[in-house]
């Protein structure tokens, strides 16, 4: 009996952002080592980011660009992906992944070696400061702080439902087995950080946009602004029209946890 050979999977990317244009073009060069399609969906950049995603749409055909009025439509571009033999990959604009490793991850998914795995964690480094002159970067490691990669087995799903704050965050995951909640692996979190394969230079604490205001620690997330009630989110309009954007507790909260520890990053940047 002749073995039935599976087509192979197909890794779809997609990069959320909103003035990004400090690292965006390092963002998508690094994860095109690994998706064979990537969704850029920007909502409201004023900065260089919007030239930058439409130099990669016009250079190469695995990218495509959205202008998006909110953050939620970013979930319906990989919505019709669920139930389909798809692994989505969400990127921000601040997260640089290590191209090299990338390729050894992919190889690792289409081997089948996730199959039914629904999430795969990585090893990710939250940085407080890069110092380009030198190829290092400081921060805290995941774990102890909170990690924040986004790998997700659509195979293993029918539909992720909204409403979405954003791609892939809240709203209703609906498994194809009937299950309420699917695996994770999070082999790579654990591993110590020259053993990982999934690594992540979190931007977080490091200004990510050329228009960022100087001494801003890090900007407000979508689920944290999203939490707020109107006068919280009133007095956040009032103070960014006055050109100062309060810092994310949220995200020092849950990134700034245990040793500082220094990394070198050449191989986050090539070209």
């Amino acid at each position: 009996m002749e073995m039935q050979v599976l087509d192979a999977c197909k890794i779809v990317g997609i990069c959320l952002v909103r003035n990004d244009d400090r690292f965006l073009d390092q963002v998508i060069r690094n994860a095109l080592a690994f998706c064979d399609e990537l969704i850029l969906a920007d909502h409201g950049s004023t900065d260089g980011t919007a030239d930058i995603c439409r130099k990669w749409k016009d250079q190469d055909p695995r990218v495509s660009y959205h202008r998006i009025a909110h953050p939620s439509e970013s979930h319906e571009l990989i919505r019709p992906y669920a139930g389909t033999r798809t692994w989505v990959f969400g990127v921000d604009g601040d997260e640089l992944y290590e191209p090299d490793r990338l390729q050894l991850l992919r190889t690792q998914i289409q081997s089948g070696r996730f199959a039914e795995t629904w999430q795969v964690m990585g090893k990710v480094l939250h940085c407080v400061s890069y110092d380009e002159d030198n190829g290092v970067a400081t921060g805290y490691l995941a774990r102890p702080a909170r990690p924040m990669t986004k790998l997700y087995n659509f195979s293993l799903i029918r539909d992720w439902e909204g409403p979405c704050s954003e791609r892939m965050h809240h709203g209703r995951v609906v498994f194809r087995d009937g299950r309420a909640e699917g695996e994770k692996d999070c082999a790579e979190s654990e591993l110590d950080w020259d053993k990982a394969v999934f690594r992540c230079l979190h931007m977080v604490f490091v200004p990510r946009s050329s228009i960022q205001q100087k001494g801003q620690v890090a900007r407000p997330n979508i689920a944290e602004k999203n939490a707020w009630g109107w006068v919280a989110k009133l007095r956040y309009h009032f103070a960014c029209m006055l050109g100062r954007e309060p810092d994310s507790r949220t995200k020092q909260d849950a990134y700034m946890r245990g040793p500082l520890c220094t990394i070198s990053t050449d191989s986050f940047f090539q070209s």
